[in-house]
């Protein structure tokens, strides 16, 4: 007696594998790409998090340095007074 557990007759007269594993395949496969598709987008987003924290804390570190040079730049209109002053 032959097993038709894993075998299909088609229209034809051939037998062939049942769609079963090559479905089960295939699901499989497409889980796969799902979580690596998701891996992808997951490094994208924080790739992109990590260059938004860094123009914000470059933005920041700009605006305090040019405070700073502002106030250097009184620093210096003052020495220059002085020496002024003192060269007469």
């Amino acid at each position: 007696m032959e097993s038709t557990k894993n075998t299909k007759v088609t229209g034809d007269g051939s037998k062939s594998i049942l769609k079963r594993p090559v479905a089960l395949t295939l699901g499989l496969l497409l889980l796969v790409l799902s979580g690596y598709s998701l891996h992808r987008h997951q490094t994208k987003k924080k790739a992109q998090f990590a260059y938004e924290e860094t123009k914000r804390a470059l933005s920041m570190m700009a605006i305090h340095f040019n405070h700073g040079l502002k106030k250097m730049n009184h620093l210096n209109q003052f020495e220059i007074a002085k020496q002024k002053i003192y060269k007469y």
